[in-house]
């Protein structure tokens, strides 16, 4: 190759330009830029920073005045640069993973702006070195430190989901994988669920594994150190042994790995291969790591906590009604964390609802609540869902109107209303918060909330508000759910058949998840009343609006 040949892409020797011409700007901080090399699709560039200025801290990371760095740059500018170190004296800092690798960017979809160059990523080299070296790293929240910061997934090992808590600080403890449906996916528990669940040994290491996972079962064990190390591999022999007998393939194994600052521990889940380890020992076979999806409560959290739809979170809830509004709207609500749902409908799925409401082509013909209720155990399967083909409350449904929780009534109906209200004046003493939702006949893009706290009133639709808003005219536009038009009404076939609406998925399932949003703001609150709003795309002024029930002396 002629010296005078580009080594990469025009993007990776424009960027090496610019770091020899920062180096020269500034020949005592960035001492060398080294001739790079093509590594794959990377421009390998060597460098050695000037650390020697920088301040220092106790606890803060150790580097010498002048560091070595390898600098991997991609053939695109739509990912950073990647910085690494070719020795282990940086192993145990926090954003320094196992492979030597630095964490200069701990998010590069927010971090990294292309526009910036190499300039802005000489800034943010030189920072990351300040803050390592002035103990300005949170350790507790440094990605994957405890296990040297890298991800494992092996391509032969299935994915493992945990969502259980392994605080067992025994040495040596056991657990179960169960098997996911069809899927070739592994959940992790800590006590048997079921016969053929396959039994597994935990590991508690000692201290974190900075290094890594290592690759193989005698890498783990020595972590172990004397005498654990012996009395895991007896165990796990014994492990073997069941498994062969069972004729199964492989045998897994767990880790749990303390993290240096923190009382949550990291885990990681093994595969061990035994179809042709006859002539072999356990103890030297490779460990094919499994993709770990860790959704421990401890380590995840929930990003609609400060939503409203928190308000429904381990809540009770029926819906009445599981059409344009009421499908959505039960899907959000087990999203949000509810505890149980009680779906109440007469009706089927057929294929012109599909338009608008939650159900899919296979749903047709299939009762509306038993459909839905399949839907949302598909997305909850530890959710407790109760489906009732019909149009009156099961007892479950009754509980929750006597024992607190939602009361989410979406058929539009009268009778429903009024059914609701005869409840609420009967011998019940409710303490369920009810609502009434409802969205405009001819475009569904208007929305309508009747909220009633427990212990107020719960009125009918018709009467909630309408005498107000068809006397004032800057809530024109509202009138329409007092007003019944024969116009707004699309009618599927010739002769007598069942009404239908116009209004597409996009426009009832945005009603309803602002519905839901309403009624999650309102719990808590005594006061009872009718929110009228409408979509951004109507155009409708105002587009929010609240009518306190005069009957309501709370407010």
């Amino acid at each position: 190759m002629n010296r005078r040949d580009p080594l990469g892409t025009p993007y990776q020797e424009g960027f090496l330009a610019d770091l020899r011409e920062l180096q020269r700007e500034s020949p005592k901080t960035l001492v060398q830029v080294a001739r790079g090399a093509l590594n794959g699709d990377l421009l390998k560039v060597r460098l050695r920073l000037a650390t020697g200025s920088m301040s220092r801290s106790p606890g803060g990371m150790e580097a010498h005045d002048i560091e070595d760095l390898v600098v991997l740059i991609p053939s695109s500018p739509l990912a950073p640069p990647v910085v690494g170190v070719t020795h282990d004296r940086f192993l145990g800092v926090p954003h320094v993973l196992s492979d030597g690798q630095l964490c200069v960017y701990l998010d590069p979809a927010r971090e990294w702006n292309p526009l910036v160059g190499a300039r802005g990523f000489l800034d943010r080299l030189f920072r990351w070195f300040e803050d390592a070296l002035a103990d300005r790293f949170d350790a507790d929240t440094a990605l994957f430190h405890a296990v040297g910061g890298l991800q494992y997934a092996h391509g032969n090992a299935e994915p493992v989901v945990c969502r259980e808590e392994f605080d067992d600080p025994r040495r040596l403890s056991l657990a179960w994988l169960s098997r996911h449906g069809a899927n070739a996916r592994l959940d992790l528990h800590r006590t048997q669920r079921r016969p053929e669940d396959e039994r597994v040994l935990v590991l508690r290491m000692p201290g974190p594994l900075y290094t890594g996972a290592g690759r193989s079962v005698y890498e783990v064990l020595r972590e172990l150190g004397e005498p654990d190390a012996a009395s895991a591999l007896r165990a796990l022999q014994a492990r073997v042994a069941r498994r062969r007998s069972d004729e199964a393939g492989s045998v897994h194994l767990v880790v749990n790995v303390p993290h240096p600052a923190s009382t949550v521990t990291s885990l990681l889940v093994g595969q061990v291969d035994l179809r042709d380890a006859a002539d072999m020992s356990v103890c030297d076979r490779p460990i094919e790591w499994c993709r770990l999806y860790d959704e421990r409560p401890s380590i995840s959290t929930r990003r609609d906590k400060d939503r409203p739809v928190n308000a429904f979170h381990q809540s009770d809830v029926v819906i009445l009604g599981c059409g344009g509004l009421g499908s959505w709207i039960a899907e959000y609500l087990v999203r949000a964390g509810c505890r149980s749902i009680n779906l109440v409908d007469y009706g089927a799925v057929s294929g012109g609802h599909l338009v608008r409401q939650n159900f899919t082509e296979a749903d047709v013909t299939d009762a509306k609540a038993s459909a839905l209720a399949e839907h949302l155990r598909a997305i909850n399967p530890d959710l407790k869902v109760t489906a009732s083909v019909g149009s009156t409350l099961s007892p479950d449904a009754l509980d929750v109107l006597t024992g607190g929780g939602f009361i989410i009534d979406a058929t539009v109906s009268n009778a429903m209303a009024t059914y609701l209200s005869l409840l609420d004046v009967s011998s019940f003493e409710r303490r369920a918060f009810v609502a009434q939702v409802a969205t405009d006949v001819a475009t569904g893009s208007l929305g309508m909330v009747v909220v009633a706290a427990p212990g107020t009133e719960v009125p009918t639709v018709d009467t909630a508000a309408g005498v107000h808003v068809t006397a004032t005219g800057e809530l024109e536009a509202y009138r329409t759910f007092w007003e019944v038009s024969e116009d707004d009404e699309l009618v599927p076939a010739r002769g007598c058949s069942v009404p239908t609406f116009h209004g597409s998925a996009a426009d009832l399932a945005a009603v309803a998840a602002i519905q839901i949003n309403i009624i999650g703001r309102h719990a808590g609150q005594q006061t009872s009343g009718t929110y009228l709003f409408a979509l951004p795309h109507t155009g409708v002024a105002p587009g929010y609006v609240f009518l306190p029930h005069q009957s309501d002396t709370s407010g």
